[in-house]
């Protein structure tokens, strides 16, 4: 995915070079992740909370806030809270086999 920093990555799976994240990502956060890395890719810019609730299938913004705070958390976001649109990808995840 062009334009996406890989800031924080140490490990990377010898056999497939995927990145190793230092927390495994739940199937929800993989969603929320995947969401906001495809919107960035295809806008230029970070989708709004309640474009990200509503590619969850209509969570409710604090669901969503609970998804990014925790993807931050694991090293794959940074987020400037209360700026627009300030989400940023760090990093990708493990590929799955």
């Amino acid at each position: 995915m062009p334009g996406l920093r890989r800031a924080g990555v140490s490990e990377r799976c010898p056999s497939c070079g995927a990145i190793i994240p230092s927390a495994p990502l739940t199937p929800r956060q993989r969603e929320c992740w995947l969401f906001i890395v495809e919107y960035i890719d295809a806008h230029g810019v970070s989708p709004t909370y309640q474009q990200i609730g509503e590619a969850l299938g209509g969570r409710g913004l604090t669901t969503v806030f609970g998804h990014v705070h925790q993807l931050e958390a694991k090293g794959f976001l940074q987020v400037t809270w209360g700026a627009p649109r300030g989400i940023q990808v760090l990093r990708l995840p493990a590929a799955r086999s």
